[in-house]
């Protein structure tokens, strides 16, 4: 029997996926797959309105935490599948955690990611800086490297910022915010079932000093990515795939990233990957996770 399977990605073009494809074809000369880069832009619509319509591909990749939405589209894997996969054994407990419901398997990551401070080289060196490790250095810092029109350069209060210190403290453009409160919040020692206390408040508290205090951001300025891949803010806050669009955006800029700043005696980062899944509404369900299988080993 002759099948089709119909692939969306994200960040790896046609020319990295097609000698992969190429291998899986020969060993199953039965299977053809079409796989299709697509844009990161509005992906998540696009690809809720392809599979509403009924005409979404038949595997597809989503965030890690998107699985509650796209559940009812979601096909699990078949048992014997889910046993070769082994979530539990073959990643890090947070994986299972966040792409298993009871014991069906949703979802197979082909890679881990989390948070990570992006910074811009080039303005950290020329201001004698080293990237900071702890909370306490990385405010210094990001008060250190704003600059401002003011007199003397400060980011007062009034004043109109030039190059931001960091992007934290709103959340209309910080790309991400919630993952780096979800962050702040553990790492201050809070439930995430109950995020709730004085706790959760002293990590809101936090985040938004940099705004109400320190004036290092502003909702004046763009979305933090884009705000960094110009260079207008020095440090952000991000997972590491957001590099291929920081790099597309400005090929020249001089930047790096490091394990995100930590509260004293804690060593606490926050997950944030993509996996791949199965359409709930796909006619080859089995070959799909089979081919999952093969790509994920």
């Amino acid at each position: 029997e002759k099948i089709t399977l119909n692939y969306w990605g994200l960040w790896e073009s046609e020319e990295i996926i097609k000698p992969i494809i190429a291998k899986y074809q020969e060993d199953n000369p039965n299977i053809t797959i079409n796989y299709v880069q697509q844009s990161f832009k509005d992906y998540r619509e696009r690809l809720q309105s392809a599979l509403a319509r009924d005409e979404g591909p038949d595997i597809f990749r989503f965030h890690n935490t998107w699985l509650a939405m796209l559940k009812k589209e979601l096909a699990s894997a078949p048992s014997a599948i889910a046993k070769d996969i082994n979530l539990k054994e073959n990643y890090y407990p947070v994986v299972s955690e966040d792409l298993k419901v009871g014991s069906q398997v949703f979802g197979v990551p082909l890679g881990f990611d989390a948070l990570a401070l992006f910074y811009n080289a080039k303005i950290l060196k020329e201001a004698g800086k080293t990237y900071p490790a702890t909370w306490d250095e990385f405010r210094r810092t990001a008060m250190d490297l704003c600059v401002a029109d003011s007199a003397d350069k400060s980011c007062k209060p009034g004043a109109r910022i030039v190059t931001a210190g960091a992007a934290l403290g709103t959340t209309s453009n910080v790309d991400h915010f919630s993952d780096i409160l979800g962050l702040m919040i553990l790492q201050n020692g809070v439930d995430l079932t109950k995020p709730r206390g004085d706790l959760a408040e002293d990590a809101l508290k936090y985040y938004t000093l940099f705004t109400t205090d320190d004036h290092i951001w502003d909702e004046s300025l763009p979305s933090s990515i884009y705000a960094f891949a110009t260079e207008k803010v020095a440090m952000i806050f991000a997972p590491s795939w957001r590099a291929h669009e920081i790099s597309q955006i400005n090929p020249q800029l001089e930047f790096k990233t490091t394990p995100v700043p930590q509260l004293p005696g804690t060593q606490i980062g926050w997950a944030t990957y993509w996996a791949e899944g199965v359409s709930s509404k796909s006619k080859n369900i089995q070959a799909a996770w089979e081919f999952l299988t093969y790509l994920s080993s």
